[in-house]
């Protein structure tokens, strides 16, 4: 019926394929083959007939690969006390800025991608938080926000 064949263990909760099956018409008694569609559950070893149902399956993550512990079901290689899958994940880019050191423009880029307590961690001097407010009043598309104002004008007069 199909050149196709590769069997898989079911990593979701359920997931769709198409199974072939054979029927003879009432009609004419005549063998028909056809596809059905058959929902496999989660750790349920099947084999798929059809091409695309790998590829989707594939995808969508679908399927237990070498990327996945099939005992646990979680991907190999998981800390569980840092939450990310150690080896796999690339180190994430900085976003530790340093008021004294960077450029209005980076500190107008980093007061506008960071929240009120993100950016108030950084006012620990009176030059840090005037450079701080400034950069919250240079901010574009976007009013400043009251209570960083307030308390950064309140930091930088002490």
């Amino acid at each position: 019926m199909a050149d196709f064949s590769k069997k898989v263990k079911v990593r979701h909760a359920g997931y769709t394929y198409l199974k072939p099956y054979d029927m003879i018409l009432p009609s004419t008694g005549e063998l028909v083959s056809s596809w059905a569609p058959v929902i496999a559950t989660r750790d349920e070893e099947i084999e798929l007939q059809f091409q695309g149902d790998y590829d989707k399956g594939m995808a969508a993550g679908a399927f237990y690969t070498d990327e996945f512990d099939p005992e646990t079901g979680v991907p190999v290689g998981f800390n569980p006390e840092s939450g990310q899958v150690e080896e796999d994940w690339p180190e994430a880019e900085s976003d530790e800025i340093s008021v004294d050191e960077a450029t209005d423009d980076e500190l107008i880029e980093f007061v506008d991608k960071s929240n009120v307590a993100e950016v108030l961690e950084l006012a620990d001097t009176p030059e840090r938080a005037q450079r701080l407010l400034v950069a919250e009043n240079g901010r574009t598309g976007a009013d400043p926000r009251v209570s960083l104002t307030k308390e950064l004008e309140k930091r930088a007069a002490e």
